[in-house]
């Protein structure tokens, strides 16, 4: 948790700054409750994926961790829509895809940038990942320890 909380720290400073060359070099204009919203979402929405971090980094090696965490992050950014519309994948992806965290992340986001709020059950989703993510992590963690 701690690492979490550490991480999340340099996450704000990084919105922070993404948000301020938003809207002073590419004129980014938002409304305040949109920034404020928008920033919220970002540094909460993360928590699942700041969890699965944590999750791949108790491998024991390195050079696995970092395969894996590639495959991860390339899977969830194409099955999540993130790379391109989810809509344009094959009907069975789009269901896997409506259930995986990085769609209900970005749905979030597009959301909140359309003046409306994250829909409850792309909350609810990032929620359920990321009590999974911890619940797995603590107890490889405890594993690793008795070993």
């Amino acid at each position: 948790f701690g690492k979490m909380f550490g991480q999340t720290m340099m996450h704000l400073f990084s919105v922070i700054c993404i948000f301020a060359a938003g809207y002073f070099i590419n004129d980014v204009s938002l409304t305040a409750g949109q920034w404020g919203l928008s920033g919220l979402w970002i540094l909460i929405g993360s928590l699942p994926f700041l969890a699965i971090g944590t999750l791949v980094g108790a491998m024991k090696r390195v050079d696995t961790a970092s395969g894996v965490s590639n495959v991860i992050y390339m899977a969830l950014a194409v099955a999540g829509g993130m790379w391109m519309p989810i809509e344009i994948l094959p009907r069975l992806m789009q269901k896997i895809g409506h259930w995986l965290p990085s769609y209900n992340y970005g749905n979030g986001a597009w959301e909140i940038v359309r003046g409306a709020t994250p829909q409850w059950s792309n909350v609810l989703i990032l929620l359920g990942y990321l009590v999974v993510f911890m619940l797995l992590s603590v107890y490889i963690r405890k594993k690793q320890e008795a070993v």
